[in-house]
């Protein structure tokens, strides 16, 4: 009787340390929050898009040659180690965001839009852009945020 409880005591034990590290791997799989605005940017006069009041001299000063800013689309992500994110771009384009982890404060982005992948190290919590994709008279400017 007592051996019957010990083996069961073993492998509750065992059931425990197997759920927990399950849920640790289940964790460092997950990566951070991405939000990426994606903003077409002209030489041309333009109104002030509301949606980007918060950014609005941040590009300005970025992007000095451009006088207008339109955010096109909006998106929130949660990176994945060895998962991409996926984004159909306005210019028919697709981006794909794939994690590869931390670096100190920033994390290691890899981004493919089409042919072309740039190893990108995103700072945490700070405004990010990635630009030079011709569209429609102008440049699409993808601002990256991570938390």
């Amino acid at each position: 009787m007592f051996a019957a409880m010990k083996t069961r005591l073993g492998l509750a034990l065992l059931s425990g340390v197997l759920l927990v590290a399950g849920g640790a791997t289940a964790a460092q799989a997950k990566g951070p929050q991405l939000k990426v605005s994606v903003v077409h940017a002209t030489k041309a006069q333009g109104k002030k898009d509301p949606a980007l009041k918060r950014v609005q001299k941040k590009l300005e000063k970025t992007f000095a040659g451009y006088k207008s800013f339109k955010q096109l689309a909006k998106h929130k992500f949660t990176l994945k180690k060895g998962g991409p994110a996926t984004l159909k771009l306005p210019n028919k384009q697709t981006a794909k965001f794939n994690y590869k982890g931390k670096a100190g404060k920033n994390h290691k982005v890899a981004v493919t839009i089409g042919k072309n992948t740039f190893n990108l190290r995103i700072p945490e919590r700070r405004l990010f852009f990635q630009a030079g994709l011709k569209h429609d008279k102008g440049i699409l400017v993808l601002a990256l945020y991570l938390k």
